[in-house]
């Protein structure tokens, strides 16, 4: 009976993929081959597969998408010029005087307007007398003629904000902190009006007889588009629109996306000081983290530490981070000693990029990154029929102020300060750039596991198999058992029939 289960051992042995070997000396080689090939696969397999899977490898993955529901983009326009001489130059020169700012008094120059126009605007600010100075700037009712966006009158969702050297600007299609006020999408169809014209179409009357004469400044609107959660930086980046033209913008949207920690050090956070800066002029805006933003906010702060004072050039603010306080802070006073430091420090911090790393580590790259790339083409204009229909238009409406001899030289008037915009998407698609991450644990893992089943040898075909030995053994036994028992009985049998003798 033993030599039946030996010989099932031996046969199963000889037989199975997993475990066919002929001897012991076979079986004793495998085990040293085993060994030596799991330490192989632990001092050379498992570091390099676990070196790859930190060091968080990435690809960019690009493709172009079809996106019909696509916001439209923020579209922020600001005046060439930052005041209205005719509601600036009194209070101006009254504040030149005040002050004794004037070269060769009391004659006050042109020079001392300019002079005196900066030092004016920085005093109202540091007394958070924003309004006062808003109301000195363009209105939108002052130069707006007409907007639509797709067929939809567009006169009434702008908002209104301020830059330092620009003066009022004003805002289409920003995001608030209302989710529930939703964005222009550029499929969105006004139900009142049908119109052959899709996209944002502006028509203004800059009024360039209303400017300071400042020689900084040109004539005609400045623009930007940007996503509307973005601070809106046309200091930076904005385009020229010049009166006497019909101008159109086409553009094309990308979107590029970075995955966070622990694969890049791109953020999100937008810390206090950046919240400040959002909130200054509107509790109502909701914008995202900018990298621009944040190192322009260093580098203020940076400013304030070397000279006591600040002079944005981008955008105004009055509160800055200090040693991990929120703290209120004044603007220079300009063409003063004061000033010049700030000058100073600034060229320093932005020529040193070593000094940028130490002083403002936290201001990483986004993790998601907008662009609008544009082309602009442009028409003369006004023709005579939109002259005769705008001739009209402000002389029926008394918000645009104009010459008095408006009416009678409404031609020439016109072809000063006329300018059309019109933006429009060029299609609906939308390129896309997205990190993704190219080694994950649930790929180290298989890849373990592979590993492992190469070296081990280990496969389905071999649990079959051991199965198989199991069923075969336990057959043996039970056959074994019932030879036993069959033998048992026919020799009882045997003897009973014999008898005793």
């Amino acid at each position: 009976m033993v030599r039946i289960q030996a010989t099932l051992i031996v046969r199963y042995a000889i037989g199975t993929t997993a475990f066919g070997v002929m001897s012991y000396f076979i079986i004793s080689c495998v085990r040293l081959y085993f060994c030596k090939s799991s330490a192989q696969l632990e001092t050379l397999t498992l570091p390099s597969l676990s070196s790859y899977l930190l060091a968080y490898p990435t690809q960019t993955r690009v493709s172009i998408q079809l996106n019909r529901s696509q916001l439209f983009p923020a579209v922020t326009i600001c005046s060439g010029n930052p005041v209205r001489f005719d509601k600036f130059f009194v209070p101006v020169t009254a504040y030149i005087r005040a002050k004794n700012l004037s070269a060769s008094p009391p004659t006050i120059t042109s020079d001392d307007i300019r002079h005196g126009a900066f030092n004016y605007i920085v005093d109202l600010m540091n007394n958070n007398q924003t309004k006062q100075v808003l109301s000195y700037g363009f209105q939108l009712k002052d130069i707006l003629l007409d907007c639509t966006y797709n067929g939809y009158d567009c006169r009434s969702v702008w908002v209104e904000s301020i830059s330092p050297t620009l003066g009022n600007c004003y805002t289409f299609n920003q995001q608030t902190i209302d989710k529930t006020a939703k964005l222009f999408q550029i499929n969105y169809v006004s139900g009142e009006t049908q119109t052959l014209h899709n996209g944002l179409i502006m028509t203004f009357y800059v009024n360039i007889e209303l400017y300071l004469p400042l020689f900084e400044y040109g004539l005609g609107l400045t623009g930007i588009l940007h996503h509307p959660d973005e601070q809106p930086l046309i200091r930076y980046a904005g385009k020229r629109f010049s009166p006497g033209f019909e101008h159109t913008l086409v553009y094309e949207k990308s979107v590029s996306s970075y995955l966070g920690s622990p694969y890049s050090s791109c953020t999100k956070e937008v810390r206090d000081d950046m919240k400040a800066l959002y909130h200054f002029f509107d509790n109502n805006t909701d914008y995202a983290y900018s990298e621009t933003v944040c190192l322009e906010l260093c580098q203020q702060a940076f400013m304030y530490e070397q000279c006591g004072c600040i002079y944005p050039v981008y955008f105004f603010l009055n509160q800055l981070i200090f040693d991990g306080q929120l703290r209120r802070v004044r603007i220079c006073t300009p063409w003063t000693a004061e000033y010049m430091c700030t000058i100073q420090a600034r060229n320093h911090i932005a020529n040193d990029p070593d000094l940028q790393v130490r002083r403002c580590p936290h201001c990483q790259s986004q993790c998601t990154i907008y662009k609008y790339s544009s082309e602009l083409s442009a028409l003369k204009g006004p023709g005579d029929a939109e002259k005769d229909y705008y001739r009209r238009m402000i002389l029926a409406n008394s918000t645009i102020p104009v010459k008095p001899d408006f009416a009678v030289n409404s031609s020439y008037y016109l072809d000063q300060n006329y300018l059309k915009l019109s933006i429009v998407p060029l299609s609906p698609y939308e390129t896309v750039y997205e990190e993704k991450a190219t080694y994950i644990w649930s790929a180290f893992i298989s890849d373990i596991g592979g590993q492992s089943g190469l070296w081990l040898g280990l496969s389905v075909l071999s649990v079959l198999e051991v199965i198989e030995f199991l069923y075969k053994k336990a057959y043996a036994m039970k056959a074994r058992r019932k030879t036993t028992s069959s033998v048992q009985a026919f020799e009882m049998e045997t003897q009973s029939v014999s008898g005793p003798k």
